[in-house]
């Protein structure tokens, strides 16, 4: 798996990179989080693509995004241009975000609900610690310690 951040003069967004098994095969699954300015809120891009650097087709895609755990993404999938890479990528789009998420009450950290939510139909879930109070709480005494 690899992780980083991309820059440009477009903006910045974050991207992850595994391979995941499909019908059988391996296939990498590229996922990128982007700011949408106009709804004020992050979006997830995601696509698939097989060894050989073919796209897996939209009807794949839906195949591997149908996890009966999680919310049926098919009515807020698109193809767009990525914002940043100027390539078509797969995106749910934002309209919808800022109203779900107001449905999430309590404390916690914004991003891993949000994941927790849009990430999970691509099998993409945030990391236990992010959900948990000692593990923020031990992320700032280091950094504390550390300046």
């Amino acid at each position: 798996m690899s992780s980083f951040i991309i820059t440009s003069e477009l903006g910045i967004c974050a991207k992850q990179s595994v391979m995941v098994k499909f019908r059988g095969e391996a296939v990498n699954r590229q996922v990128h989080i982007t700011y949408n300015s106009t709804y004020s809120v992050p979006v997830l891009w995601f696509n698939f693509y097989r060894r050989d650097g073919t796209p897996l087709s939209t009807s794949e895609v839906l195949e591997m995004s149908n996890n009966e755990d999680s919310m049926d993404i098919t009515q807020y999938i698109s193809l767009n241009e990525h914002p940043i890479l100027g390539v078509l990528f797969y995106n749910i789009h934002p309209c919808k975000t800022k109203d779900i998420m107001n449905e999430l009450t309590g404390k916690g950290n914004y991003i891993a609900k949000w994941l927790s939510v849009y990430g999970a139909p691509i099998g993409v879930l945030p990391p236990d610690a992010l959900f948990t109070s000692k593990a923020l709480s031990q992320r700032s005494e280091d950094a504390s310690q550390s300046s």
